[in-house]
């Protein structure tokens, strides 16, 4: 209980001094059960790629933005949550950068330092980040093999950038779903980055 208020204490704190935007979880667009809506977006090496690819996959779709340091902070974790998913077929892991005015050569870019290991798509004029009511980065969404949202939150339960949290919720519905039981936290609300939608 106590790790939970100061959680919620180190939040509000950095909500006030502008260094992180918390994801409203009200009145959401695509809701846990709800079957995602699909996309056709393509990623910083000119592949093209739909939802519908990934049929019957389970896919990890990651709201990203390579200067927010939520995201900085998170890369090492994430790539390293990736590498020990490598042998799993059926895991997909695809980052979406919707942020208005960033191109996919900056972000390519930005990949490769980072040593990021899975696909970033460019989400133009923040359409689907709009569909899907995604608000900051790192915003997680897990799509099931039947295509439903599973999860919707956080990466992890950190309290300032780099330093790695100690559930990882991205981690414990992936194993879930793989086991094909329920996501025991199904929704944690996300804090990160605000999205710098177009105008």
């Amino acid at each position: 209980m106590w790790a939970m208020l100061l959680m919620g204490m180190a939040m509000t704190a950095l909500v006030l001094s502008g260094g992180v935007a918390v994801a409203d979880d009200h009145d959401e667009k695509v809701e846990i059960g709800d079957e995602v809506p699909g996309f056709e977006m393509t990623d910083t090496e000119g592949n093209v790629h739909k939802l519908e690819d990934y049929e019957d996959k389970i896919v990890v779709l990651s709201f990203y933005s390579q200067h927010c340091p939520w995201i900085i902070g998170h890369d090492p974790h994430m790539n390293a949550l990736v590498a020990s998913y490598e042998d799993e077929e059926d895991v997909i892991f695809l980052g979406i950068d919707p942020h208005a005015g960033r191109s996919l050569e900056a972000i390519e870019a930005h990949r490769e330092e980072a040593g990021v290991k899975y696909p970033i798509l460019k989400d133009e004029g923040n359409e689907y980040a709009d569909i899907m009511d995604a608000h900051v980065t790192p915003e997680i969404y897990i799509v099931d093999r039947d295509g439903n949202l599973a999860y919707h939150g956080a990466f992890d339960n950190r309290t300032s950038p780099p330093e790695e949290g100690e559930v990882n919720y991205v981690k414990n519905a992936l194993d879930a779903l793989l086991a094909d039981e329920e996501v025991a936290e199904p929704r944690i609300q996300a804090w990160g980055c605000g999205i710098v939608r177009e105008q």
